[in-house]
């Protein structure tokens, strides 16, 4: 074991559940259960976790009653007897690789939407979450007791399908949180009117489980250090509550994590996008580990075994949540314990493959690792039958990875970039302010083909005829894409330029620019927009659409959305472009017609598309047995989409 990690790699006990180290994959939801059940996908995601060396892994959020919406992300339902095989087949696959797994028991309360279930929701008082906007009904005591003894029962059925704890969801907008905050529980009952009657749920669920399971099963809770909405819950009460909470004495650990889903400008913070700072949120948990003796754990960005090690050896907390970490590399901990650091992929917190996609209940998967959800189609790469000559044009992303794969399966492989470096759009993607993670997936994938047997050709041009020539076998074009330039009058002239421009320093002298937006990534125009404005610039962004950065998750556009307010960046939806003149350009209304005209312009910004560069693969049509095109050169989309591309095509070759 690597001596830079001894506290990240020392073993601790959670009540009766003993670990091999303080690394935790945190309760997330997945969107792979099947009528509420784990499912194969769901066990071989979390045993390639257990395999790659964590200590715990928490399941996502598991409903305890049929009154709590599960549908509407594809949760887990531990409501009867079903789900014990399916938890004994899912310990049984963590437990071999010397993990420990819990459940993390939950009720959404208010939060949800209800569709067509048979139920409303239900929440403390009648007031409605502001996200989804459905009233909830005011739950009647009776209502409140059977949920209760559904948390034992459920907590039963998770000791009884041999997992080794459970962890009461009070954080975010769980129906525990909802009972324990004045934003949501105004009732004047024995359940709330104040602090020690709002704790009074939470402590009877504690009771119900403990009735149910014993002493010698592992228990702990999740609470939102900070909810950062106005009368909601603070750390100094959050505090006082895991205090009086511990002092029950039927908690093993306390998990600290922040926000709440309820309100749209809190809830980005426990889903940190990477506009937040590293590790944003140990600074709730040093405070809670300070009025408490159980072991505390941390959440928020922490992406890096080093800063784990520093937070652990700092006495921050005593473990670390490093979720999205394990998703975008399941086998970070053995990388970290062998001191191969350099061959861990980073999660830099984009959110594409995770939030995003659960958020639209989608199984969710990982930008830079698209094997994450699919361990069981999608394994190891394995040598191939025969050894081929394959040549890859193009270094993006989507080329990077199939070479790299390719590579692995024992192929030579010969990778073509006009270029004088690697990375593609991602380079660009990079320097927008705030984005500058971005990187990271072309860090990884640089240094893993440095480690291959790969002839990398750089800033060179793959003409049809040098193709030819190294009679490969197989040839994959991986060109990528350029900025459309739509046929709009005036749109050739000096002073329009592309976004591309913007973020490679080409934007001409002046004060007055208009950006218009009509991609379908919408972080192109929002960069080069907050670009513009980090030098000084006044700047107008435009779009068609009901609002700017419209496809973007709400983890995303709630922080973009706060920048470029603070850097008054002017938004304004429903415009088109029509013409453009000198120094102004003719802008219409989508639903009207009516044109309104912006003057005095310096420069005119287009962030209007891109269009595949696939003239190569075009030439070499019948020419080419083996031929391929993939990434934005088959259809301009996601990184997300170029890597998994990359990743499935090299496994084929």
């Amino acid at each position: 074991m690597s001596e830079a990690f001894r506290f990240l790699f020392a073993p601790i006990d959670l009540g009766s559940t003993s670990l091999r180290n303080r690394i935790v994959s945190t309760a997330h939801a997945t969107a792979y259960a099947e009528e509420g059940l784990p499912t194969d996908r769901l066990i071989a995601y979390h045993e390639a976790r257990a395999r790659g060396g964590i200590g715990l892994i928490i399941t996502g959020a598991t409903t305890v009653h049929p009154t709590s919406p599960y549908d509407e992300y594809n949760l887990l339902c531990n409501i009867d007897e079903r789900i014990i095989p399916a938890y004994q087949k899912l310990a049984q696959a963590v437990h071999r690789h010397g993990a420990r797994i819990m459940a993390q028991l939950s009720h959404m309360g208010r939060s949800g939407l209800t569709d067509d279930s048979p139920y409303p929701l239900y929440g403390p008082s009648p007031i409605a979450d502001e996200v989804r906007r459905e009233p909830p009904a005011q739950m009647d005591l009776a209502l409140i007791e059977e949920i209760i003894q559904a948390y034992g029962l459920a907590a039963a059925r998770a000791r009884a399908g041999g997992l080794d704890g459970v962890e009461i969801h009070g954080g975010h907008s769980s129906l525990v949180a909802q009972f324990m905050s004045p934003y949501a529980n105004q009732r004047s009952d024995a359940f709330g009117g104040s602090r020690e009657k709002r704790l009074e749920f939470p402590r009877r669920v504690l009771e119900s489980i403990r009735k149910e399971v014993g002493r010698d099963f592992t228990v702990g809770i999740r609470l939102s250090g900070d909810e950062f909405v106005d009368n909601g819950l603070n750390l100094e009460e959050v505090k006082l509550n895991a205090r009086d909470l511990e002092a029950t004495g039927l908690l093993d650990f306390v998990d600290v994590s922040a926000g709440t889903d309820s309100n749209m400008h809190s809830l980005f913070m426990h889903y940190s996008p990477m506009f937040v700072p590293l590790a944003s949120l140990t600074y709730l948990a040093a405070a809670i580990k300070q009025v408490v003796k159980l072991p505390v754990l941390t959440v928020g960005r922490i992406n890096d075994p080093v800063l784990a090690e520093k937070i652990l050896a700092d006495g921050l907390a005593d473990l670390v949540g490093m979720t999205r970490a394990a998703l975008c590399d399941p086998d970070f901990p053995n990388k970290a314990r062998e001191g191969r650091l350099d061959d861990i992929r980073h999660c830099m917190a984009c959110n594409q493959g995770c939030f995003t996609r659960i958020y639209k209940a989608q199984p969710i998967t990982c930008v830079q690792n698209p094997t994450a959800g699919k361990e069981r189609e999608l394994g190891e790469p394995v040598k191939a039958a025969r050894r081929r000559r394959i040549i890859v044009v193009g270094g993006g992303p989507a080329g990077m990875e199939t070479a790299r794969v390719a590579a692995l399966r024992g192929h030579e492989v010969i990778l073509f970039e006009r270029e004088a470096e690697l990375g593609g759009q991602v380079n660009l993607a990079a320097k927008a302010p705030g984005r500058e993670e971005f990187g990271e997936v072309v860090r990884y994938l640089i240094g893993q083909i440095k480690k291959l047997d790969l002839d990398l050709r750089l800033g060179v041009e793959a003409s049809p005829e040098a193709i030819l020539d190294l009679q490969p076998e197989a040839v994959v074009i991986a060109a990528g894409a350029r900025p459309l330039i739509p046929e709009i009058e005036g749109a050739g002239q000096e002073g329009v330029l592309t976004a591309w421009d913007v973020l490679q320093g080409r934007a001409p002298a002046g004060q007055s620019f208009l950006v218009v937006d009509g991609d379908n990534e919408n972080q192109v125009a929002i960069g080069a927009a907050e670009y513009l404005a980090d030098l000084g610039r006044q700047v107008e962004i435009v779009t068609e659409l009901t609002h700017v950065g419209r496809d973007l998750h709400i983890t995303n556009l709630t922080p973009v959305y706060q920048r470029l307010f603070l850097k008054k960046v002017k938004l304004t939806p429903h415009l088109g472009l029509r013409r453009i003149g000198r120094g102004e350009a003719t802008l219409f209304n989508v639903y009207t017609g009516e044109e309104e005209i912006r003057q005095g312009l310096d420069g005119i910004v287009l962030a209007l598309g891109r269009r595949a560069e696939d003239g190569l693969y075009w030439a070499l049509q019948g020419r080419v047995k083996d031929l391929h095109r993939i990434g934005d050169c088959l259809a301009p989309r996601s990184v997300l989409a170029a890597i998994s591309e990359g990743t499935r095509l090299g496994r084929a070759l």
